[in-house]
C-alpha cells in the first residue's frame, strides 16, 4: 500500500508540474522578480488530477512558484495537499510539497525533477481489538462521516480502491462535489468552441501525462523532513509514534549518498535508527550502514507485522548492520548487535518466557546471501546462566537438501528446573515430558553442543546422522524421579551427552534415594530411541543401590517392582545391608508403558525379629535377582538359631500357576523347636532334617501349598501311650502337603482351615499314611488310611466335636496289637500331659477290628463296639469279641465254635461316684486261658458285675463274679491241699487233665492298682467245695489266699443239713463234717501250700480251735488279710 501511495505522490507531482507549464510561459517574466503566489491555481490543479480512476481525489491549498536563475530551475511549492477517498475520508496529508524542475527540459516537454522535498507528513495506523487495521490522519476522527466513530478505514475496503479489477464498494456518504455524468439526463447540445475553450483544450493537451516523458535520473536531492507516523494497537494494548527527522538522498555524480534519521517511541519505549552510506545505481553497488538505537524488537515487529521470531523478542536491541553490494548482489551483510535485559517469549516453541540479561550477536551474510556465519552469539540469562557459540550455514539460496550447518555452542550455570525453556516444544515430546517432569533441581555447570549437518541430510529425502547434533554437559545437585512411586534419586552429580538418538546421564557415586538411607553408586540413565520409528523412545537406567536392607525392601516393594508383598515392606526389627544394581527400562509416550526392570546384588548380615513363627532371623546372607518374570532371594540364614538354606521366589509375570515359592532346607534341633513353640518332647527329641517347599497359587494369596519333607533319622520318636519308640540312628521320614485355605463354616479366623494331605510317616516299624484337617491349632479331622505299628494294621478316622460335643474316632483294620500297652510299665500318657484347667476331653470311639492281639499266644477276633472316653478314662463302653479256642481246651471243646466275650461299662453308678462294669462270656475256660491261666479251667460260663470307683486317682473296681458249669484242672497247688483233706483220687483228678467239675463259682472281689482281693468267694461241685479270701497281685505275680476245702462235698453237705446233729458236726453253715483250712502264698505259678491237719479230722465245732492252734504253732496268726475262717454259704 505504501508503494501505491508513493505512486499517487509521483503522479501528483507530475500533474502539478504539467499544470504549471502554462503559468511558467505566461508569467516567466514575473518569476524573475520573485516568487509568484498561485493561490487560485491550487484547487484547479487538484481538480485536474484524478487518481485510481476516480477513486481518489486531491485537495490542495495555496501554491507558489519561484525561479532559481543561477541553476535555471523552477521551484513549485504547494501547501496542505490531501488525498481523499470516495467516502470523503482523508488518508494522507502533505503539509508542504516542494518540487524543483529544469526550465529547459520543460520547454522541451520533458519533466526532469532536480529536487523533491516533502515536509510534515502525518499518518495514523490503527488496529482494532478485532484485529482489523485501518489508516487515518492524526487529527481526523476515523470515518466519523462515513462509518462508525470507532472504526478506521479498513484495509479490506481500502484495497479495492487501488485495484482496478475489483468492484467498487458502495459509498456510504458520497461527496456531492464529486461530479459524474447523469446517464438519465438529456444530452446537452454542442456549442461552438470559443477562444476560451480552445485555450482550455491546449492546456489539457499540455497537461496530458502521456505526452510527457518523466526522467528521474537528474534528481540531485530527495528530502523528507518532519514525518510523523502514529500506531495504535488494540490487540497488544499499546501505542507509539515514529518521527522521521531527516531523510536525504544526495546525488554526487554517479553516487547517491543516503542519510536517514528516525526517532520516536512505541508504547513508551524510545526507538530510533539512522541509515547512511553510498549507492551507485548504474553499477548495482551499495555500501550502507544501518545503526539501530535501543529499540524493543517485539514492538517494532508488531508495528511492521513481522512474524516470529521477532514478535517474541521483548529486548532492547541496538547495533549496526553493514551491507555491501556489487553487481546487484549482496557481497556482504554484517551484523553487530547487542540486546539488554528483557525476555524471549515464543509461544509454541518454548514453554515459558526466557529472562535475558544480555545478548551479543555478530554475523556475516556473504556469497550473495548463500552463506551465513554467526561468528559470535552470546546469551546471558537473568539467573546467571550463560550460552555462547558460533555457527555457519551454507546453501541458503538453494533447496533445503543443499543446506549445511556446522558450529558449536558452550554454556554453563543453567538451572535444571528451566529445561522446559531450553528444550523446544514438539521436539521429542515423550522424552521432553519425562525429563521435565522427572529431572529437577540442581544446575548444569557446563554444556557444549556441536552441529555437523552436512548437505543432503535435510530435505524430503534427507536423513540426519545421529552425530549431526551432539553435545556434552556436566551437572550437580539434581533429583530424578525414575518411576513413581519409587523414591527420587537426590543429590546427583555427573556428566552427560546427547545426540539425535538419545540423551544420557553418567551419575557419580554419592546420590541418595529419596529420604531413605540408601546411597546411589555410579549410575547411568539414558533416554534412547529419538527419531527411531521401529521402537519407542525409552528411558534406560542402571543404578547401584547400597544401604540399610529395610529401606531397600520398602523400595523394592513399591510398584512397578513389587519384589515383596507390600504388607511386608515395613517389617519391624529388620537389619542388614544391601548392595543391588537396579536397572529400569521405561517406554515413553504410552498410556500403560511396559516397564522392564532387573535387580541384581546381595544382602548381608540380614536380621529380622519375629521372622517365622515368632523366631528371629540372624546372620542372613542372600543373593538377590529380580526381573519382570520373577523375583528371587537365595542364601542362608539362622532362624531361631538353626541355620537354614532359603530359596524365595515371587512370580511377577503371569507365566506360572504360582505367585510365590519358598524352599527352606536345614536342621532343626530341640532348642529351635522349643523357641518356635513346638516342644514335642517326649514324642520327638533330637534334631530333624527339614525341607519345606511353600507355593502360593496365583490369585489365592491366603491359600499356600506347603510340601514338607522331614528326615527323622537323627531323631528319637516315641508314643508313650503305647510304649512305642524309634531310637535315634534309625531311618525315619515324614512327608506331607499342607494347604491352608478358607471353607464355609471353617473353625479358624475367616473360616480358615489347614489341610494336611498325603501325610506319610516312616520310622522304624511305624508306617502311617493319611490326611488331617486343622484349624486354630486344633485337629478337626483325620483320615489315616494306613497305620502300621508293629503288628497293628489299622485305619483311623477322627472328627472333632463341635460346641462341646465329643470327638469321634473310628478304629478299624486287620489287627490291633495291644501288647505294647499291656507291657508298658509307668511313663506319661496323653492324659497325664493334659492341662488340668483345660475343659474335659471327650472321645467317642468306634471299634471294628478283625483281630486284637494281646501277645503271641492270645488274641481276640472280630472285636466290635463303642467306647466313650473322658480325659483318658473310659466312661462308657459296649464291646464284644470272639474268644479263640485255647489249645488247652480244644480237646474238651470238641466241635464247638469259639466263644464270645462282651464288656459293658456304663454310668449307672454315678450316684456313688463310679461307673458300672459287666463282663460276660459263654466260654469261661477260653477267657481264663486268655487271662493267662491256661489249662486250669475247662468249659463254663462267667458273669462279672462291678463298679469302677472314680473318686480315687488310681484304678479301683469292686465287683461280684459268678461262674457256672466248669471243670478245674491242672491245679497242682490246690491238689496238694486236697491230698490231706480229701479221699484219695480227688486230688489226683484236680492235678491232672481230667479235673474236677464245679457247678458254681461265686464271690466278691476288689481290684485296686493291679491287686485282686477276694472276699468269701466259693466254688463247689459234687466232689469238692472251696472257699477263698485273700489277694492276688497280678502285676507282681504273687498270691496270698486262705480258705476252706470241703472234700466229698455232696455227702458233707447232706450231713450238714441234719437238724441239731448237722450243726454240731459241720459247724458253720455250708461246711461239711470233714473239711480243712488252707493257705496259698508265693508265686502264682508255684505258691507254698499249707493245710491244718487237725482241722481236716475234727468236727465242725472243734475245727476253728484246731485251726487257731495250728496257726499259732506255725506262727501265721493274722493272715490271710481277710481272715482265716471264711464262712461261705454254698447254698446261695
Amino acid at each position: 500500500m505504501i508503494v501505491r501511495i508513493s505512486t499517487w505522490v509521483v503522479r501528483l507531482v507530475l500533474g502539478l508540474l504539467l499544470v504549471v507549464i502554462l503559468a511558467l510561459a505566461a508569467a516567466g517574466f514575473r518569476l524573475a522578480a520573485g516568487p509568484v503566489d498561485l493561490g487560485p491555481a491550487g484547487p484547479w490543479i487538484a481538480d485536474r488530477l484524478e487518481l485510481a480512476e476516480g477513486r481518489f481525489r486531491i485537495d490542495a491549498g495555496e501554491a507558489r512558484l519561484s525561479l532559481d536563475a543561477t541553476n535555471v530551475a523552477l521551484t513549485l511549492a504547494v501547501e496542505d495537499v490531501r488525498i481523499i477517498d470516495r467516502f470523503n475520508q482523508p488518508v494522507l496529508r502533505l503539509p508542504g510539497l516542494r518540487i524543483g524542475l529544469s526550465v529547459g527540459d520543460l520547454i522541451a516537454q520533458r519533466i526532469v525533477p532536480t529536487v523533491l522535498e516533502v515536509t510534515g507528513v502525518e499518518l495514523a495506523v490503527q488496529r482494532a481489538p478485532s484485529g482489523e487495521v485501518s489508516l487515518a490522519l492524526l487529527d481526523a476522527a476515523p470515518l466519523e462521516r462515513a462509518r462508525a466513530p470507532e472504526d478506521g478505514l479498513p484495509i479490506a475496503q481500502l484495497r479495492p480502491l487501488f485495484d482496478a479489477d475489483a468492484p467498487l464498494p458502495e459509498p456510504v456518504a458520497p461527496d456531492p462535489e464529486l461530479r459524474a455524468a447523469d446517464p438519465a439526463a438529456p444530452p446537452v447540445p454542442a456549442e461552438p468552441a470559443s477562444d476560451v475553450d480552445r485555450l482550455r483544450g491546449w492546456l489539457n493537451q499540455m497537461t496530458d501525462p502521456g505526452a510527457w516523458a518523466l526522467d528521474m535520473t537528474r534528481v540531485q536531492l530527495v528530502r523528507v523532513a518532519a514525518v510523523d507516523v502514529t500506531y495504535q494497537d488494540g490487540v497488544a494494548g499499546f501505542s507509539g509514534q515514529v518521527s522521521g527527522q531527516d531523510l536525504r538522498l544526495i546525488r554526487e555524480g554517479e553516487r547517491i549518498r543516503v542519510a536517514v534519521e528516525l526517532s520516536g517511541d512505541v508504547a513508551g519505549e524510545a526507538v530510533g535508527a539512522s541509515l547512511g552510506g553510498v549507492v551507485i545505481p548504474d553499477q548495482g553497488a551499495a555500501d550502507l550502514d544501518l545503526t539501530i538505537h535501543p529499540t524493543r524488537v517485539d514492538r517494532i515487529a508488531a508495528v511492521l507485522g513481522l512474524p516470529a521470531p521477532f514478535d517474541g523478542l521483548a529486548l532492547p536491541l541496538q547495533g549496526v548492520v553493514e551491507m555491501k553490494m556489487a553487481d546487484r548482489r549482496i557481497d556482504r551483510l554484517r551484523l553487530h548487535a547487542t540486546a539488554g535485559a528483557g525476555e524471549v517469549d515464543w509461544p509454541g516453541v518454548i514453554a515459558r518466557p526466557l529472562p535475558v540479561e544480555r545478548v551479543v550477536l555478530a554475523a556475516d551474510l556473504t556469497e550473495d546471501g548463500n552463506r551465513l556465519e554467526v561468528t559470535r552469539a552470546d546469551l546471558r540469562l537473568a539467573d546467571g546462566a550463560a550460552l555462547g557459540g558460533s555457527v555457519t550455514v551454507t546453501g541458503l539460496n538453494g533447496p533445503a537438501a543443499g543446506l549445511g550447518i556446522s558450529g558449536g555452542m558452550i554454556g554453563g550455570d543453567l538451572a535444571v528446573d528451566d529445561i522446559d525453556r531450553y528444550w523446544p516444544l514438539g521436539q521429542q515430546e515423550a522424552a521432553r515430558d519425562w525429563v521435565i517432569s522427572r529431572v529437577r533441581g540442581g544446575r548444569v555447570d557446563g554444556v557444549s553442543v556441536v552441529l555437523d549437518i552436512r548437505p543432503g541430510m535435510l530435505g524430503a529425502d534427507g536423513h540426519l546422522a545421529p552425530s549431526a547434533i551432539q553435545g556434552d554437559f556436566a551437572y550437580r545437585g539434581i533429583s530424578v524421579d525414575y518411576e513413581r512411586p519409587l523414591p527420587p534419586a537426590r543429590d546427583l552429580a555427573g556428566t552427560g551427552s546427547f545426540d539425535l538418538r538419545g540423551l544420557r546421564f553418567n551419575l557419580k557415586d554419592g546420590g541418595r534415594a529419596g529420604d531413605t538411607g540408601l546411597r546411589l553408586g555410579a549410575a547411568r540413565v539414558a533416554i534412547e530411541g529419538f527419531g527411531v520409528k521401529t521402537e519407542p523412545t525409552r528411558v534406560e537406567s542402571m543404578i547401584p543401590i547400597s544401604g540399610p536392607v529395610a529401606d531397600a525392601v520398602r523400595v523394592l516393594a513399591m510398584p512397578p517392582i513389587e519384589f515383596v508383598d507390600p504388607a511386608l515392606s515395613r517389617p519391624e526389627g529388620l537389619e542388614g545391608r544391601t548392595d543391588i544394581d537396579l536397572t529400569l527400562q521405561l517406554p515413553l509416550g504410552q498410556d500403560k508403558p511396559d516397564v522392564r526392570y532387573t535387580a541384581r546384588g546381595r544382602i548381608e548380615a540380614l536380621a529380622l525379629r519375629n521372622a517365622v513363627l515368632g523366631l528371629d532371623m540372624a546372620e542372613g546372607s542372600f543373593a538377590v535377582a529380580v526381573d519382570n518374570a520373577q523375583a528371587r532371594l537365595t542364601g542362608r540364614a539362622a532362624i531361631g538359631g538353626a541355620p537354614l538354606d532359603i530359596d524365595w521366589r515371587q512370580a511377577i509375570a503371569a507365566r506360572t500357576d504360582w505367585e510365590r515359592r519358598v524352599d527352606v532346607a536345614g536342621t532343626l534341633d530341640e532348642a529351635a523347636r522349643k523357641r518356635a513353640g513346638f516342644d514335642l518332647d517326649p514324642y520327638l527329641t533330637g534334631p530333624i532334617g527339614l525341607k519345606l517347599a511353600v507355593e502360593v497359587p496365583r490369585g489365592k494369596p491366603d491359600e499356600p501349598v506347603i510340601q514338607v519333607d522331614a528326615d527323622l533319622a537323627r531323631s528319637r520318636l516315641a508314643i508313650p501311650d503305647i510304649g512305642w519308640s524309634k531310637p535315634a540312628g534309625t531311618a525315619g521320614q515324614l512327608t506331607a502337603t499342607v494347604h491352608p485355605h478358607a471353607v464355609p463354616g471353617g473353625a479358624g479366623p475367616g473360616g480358615e482351615v489347614i489341610d494336611i494331605r498325603d501325610l506319610r510317616v516312616e520310622a522304624g516299624d511305624l508306617y502311617s499314611l493319611g490326611t488331617l484337617r486343622v484349624a486354630a491349632g486344633r485337629l478337626l479331622e483325620a483320615k489315616i488310611a494306613r497305620f502300621d505299628l508293629g503288628d497293628s494294621r489299622l485305619r483311623i478316622d477322627y472328627r472333632a466335636g463341635r460346641d462341646g460335643a465329643a470327638d469321634r474316632v473310628s478304629l478299624a483294620g486287620r489287627m490291633l496289637d495291644v501288647e505294647p500297652l499291656i507291657d508298658r510299665k509307668g511313663g506319661e500318657t496323653a492324659a497325664d500331659l493334659r492341662d488340668p484347667a483345660a475343659p474335659p476331653k471327650r472321645i467317642d470311639l468306634e471299634l471294628a477290628l478283625d483281630r486284637v492281639r494281646i501277645d503271641d499266644e492270645r488274641h481276640l477276633d472280630r472285636a466290635r463296639g463303642s467306647v466313650s472316653i473322658a480325659n483318658g478314662h473310659w466312661r462308657e463302653a459296649r464291646l464284644q469279641a470272639v474268644l479263640p479256642v485255647a489249645p488247652e481246651t480244644a480237646a474238651a471243646a470238641g466241635n464247638r465254635g469259639p466263644g464270645m466275650v462282651s464288656v459293658a461299662i456304663g454310668g449307672g453308678a454315678a450316684a456313688i461316684g463310679g461307673r458300672t462294669i459287666r463282663l460276660e462270656t459263654d466260654r469261661m475256660d477260653d477267657l481264663i486261658a486268655f487271662a493267662g491261666l491256661r489249662g486250669r479251667i475247662a468249659g463254663g460260663s462267667m458273669v462279672i458285675d462291678g463298679v469302677i470307683d472314680d473318686s480315687v486317682a488310681h484304678d479301683l473296681i469292686r465287683g461280684h463274679l459268678v461262674g457256672r458249669d466248669y471243670r478245674l484242672q491242672n491245679a497242682p497247688a490246690i491238689a496238694r491241699a486236697l491230698a490231706t483233706a480229701s479221699p484219695a483220687g480227688v486230688s489226683d483228678k484236680l492235678g491232672g487233665r481230667d479235673g474236677i467239675a464245679f457247678s458254681v463259682l461265686d464271690g466278691d472281689f476288689v481290684y485296686e492298682d493291679g491287686v485282686v482281693t477276694l472276699s468269701e468267694a466259693r466254688a463247689h461241685g459234687s466232689e469238692v467245695g472251696v472257699t477263698a479270701s485273700g489277694q492276688i497281685d497280678i502285676d507282681g505275680g504273687t498270691i496270698d489266699m486262705a480258705g476252706t476245702l470241703v472234700p466229698l462235698y455232696t455227702l458233707n453237705s447232706a450231713i450238714g443239713r441234719i437238724p441239731v446233729i448237722g450243726d454240731l458236726l459241720v459247724g458253720e453253715e455250708g461246711s461239711g463234717i470233714f473239711a480243712a483250712t488252707y493257705r496259698l502264698k508265693g508265686p502264682l505259678d508255684d505258691p507254698d501250700v499249707s493245710v491244718n491237719p487237725l482241722a481236716a479230722l475234727a468236727p465242725g465245732f472243734l475245727r476253728n480251735l484246731f485251726g487257731a492252734i495250728a496257726d499259732g504253732v506255725t506262727g501265721k496268726a493274722g493272715s490271710p488279710p481277710t481272715g482265716t475262717d471264711p464262712k461261705p454259704d454254698f447254698n446261695r
